[in-house]
């Protein structure tokens, strides 16, 4: 059973069908239950927050989260959870420059920036 499924089961079927395979299972993954499910919607993030994440202690098998969470959150409608996923910022010309100038003069890059805006300004003058 993937997570997946496990997901599946405690948002959008509540059949409870993995209840007796999460006790075998080392697939199931309390943190990454509660973070996909935080990324249904804000309001599930939440509750999440507010109930799941503040029992933790007191949830100490796999079990015992997987039941809570079942209990606790309520059915939703099926959609596509986007995993949320930061864009890649590609480096200008210049930083890459200054990447090149730091490794070759085995210097910070903050060194050669700084460097760089002496010299800037040496040049305004």
């Amino acid at each position: 059973m993937t997570i997946f499924d496990q997901i599946g089961d405690i948002l959008f079927t509540k059949k409870k069908k993995c209840l007796e395979n999460i006790a075998d299972e080392g697939d199931y993954s309390p943190f990454m239950i509660n973070r996909w499910i935080s990324m249904y919607s804000p309001e599930y993030c939440v509750l999440i927050n507010n109930t799941i994440n503040w029992m933790h202690p007191v949830l100490q098998t796999k079990m015992d989260h997987y039941k809570f969470a079942h209990a606790v959150l309520p059915k939703a409608k099926w959609k596509r959870i986007n995993y949320v996923k930061k864009k890649k910022v590609e480096p200008t010309e210049e930083q890459q420059d200054i990447t090149a100038l730091a490794s070759a003069l085995e210097l910070s890059e903050r060194e050669v920036k700084y460097l760089k805006e002496q010299h800037e300004q040496a040049c305004r003058y």
